[in-house]
């Protein structure tokens, strides 16, 4: 089946943007056809049900391009988020059993000058 990418959008509960999003993150492929005619097929569908699935488990973004990618499981602790400098250091605060929030607390430099 074809779909526009409003379809597609309405189809899967994901919205547009975030469609294009995961498209330039590589987590999905372009649509079929040249720009003005472009439309979705049913394994974009399935493939954005298997992202939010895994969305679910709590794999961050990175995480799940490497496992739909055919990355082995077991690996998945060795996946370098691209963003994260050499010397930043994270914090993590716990909300809730099931909740932890990790943000970037500064450089290991900053760091060394707060202790």
């Amino acid at each position: 089946m074809k779909y526009s990418i409003s379809e597609l959008s309405k189809e899967s509960g994901v919205t547009a943007r975030t469609i294009r999003y995961y498209i330039s993150l590589s987590l999905l492929q372009p649509p079929r056809g040249t720009s003005k005619d472009s439309w979705y097929e049913d394994e974009h569908k399935d493939r954005l049900a298997q992202i939010k699935e895994l969305k679910e488990k709590t794999l961050t973004l990175q995480e799940i391009r490497f496992y739909l990618n055919g990355g082995d499981p077991d690996e998945l602790s060795q996946v370098q988020l691209p963003f994260q400098l050499k010397g930043d250091f994270w914090e993590e605060i716990s909300v809730s059993p099931d909740l932890k929030v990790c943000f970037r607390a500064g450089t290991s430099d900053e760091k060394k000058k707060r202790v």
